[in-house]
């Protein structure tokens, strides 16, 4: 539980650039909810918020990431938690298995060089940690300025990730 309380805004943020994928102009939040740049600038979307996504987004489509590639990043990302957790050990050996996991589905399916492929997938990790924080910043504006109620949950959620 405290694995997915750290680390769910970095998984939806992950879950948006991959939906986006291939890269068109167009951020994919839901199947009726596409925006793009100019969508993004009329809603008020935060612009640093929206260029890291695109940039991101546009890293994942040169690297055309595939959706097992996808999954195993997911799983790289919750076992990757912001904060300290009760079996670090434990943790750090899922930690091991998944990018194990990653290397050998690289060398399962022919890419010669598979830890440099992997080595490539993990360095847009720092681009999703940033799309992230600007993510947090912006919702807890809105939670802060009452524009728009938010649900129970994600107030919740939000809260946690303060802490």
């Amino acid at each position: 539980m405290v694995l997915l309380q750290s680390t769910w805004l970095d998984i939806q943020c992950f879950n948006l650039v991959y939906r986006s994928s291939p890269y068109q102009g167009i951020l994919v939040f839901a199947d009726d909810f596409k925006c793009s740049e100019e969508d993004a600038v009329k809603m008020g979307s935060p612009i640093a918020y929206d260029a890291a996504s695109r940039q991101l987004a546009r890293k994942l489509s040169l690297l055309k990431i595939t959706k097992e590639e996808y999954v195993l990043m997911k799983a790289i990302l919750l076992f990757n938690p912001d904060m300290n957790v009760e079996n670090t050990e434990r943790v750090q050996e899922l930690q091991d298995r998944i990018h194990d996991a990653l290397i050998e589905y690289e060398r399962a399916h022919g890419v010669a060089a598979s830890q440099r492929r992997s080595g490539n997938l993990l360095l847009a990790l720092p681009l999703l940690m940033q799309a992230k924080i600007l993510a947090k910043e912006y919702w807890f504006q809105v939670k802060k300025s009452d524009r728009v109620p938010l649900h129970k949950l994600l107030s919740e959620m939000l809260e946690y990730a303060r802490s």
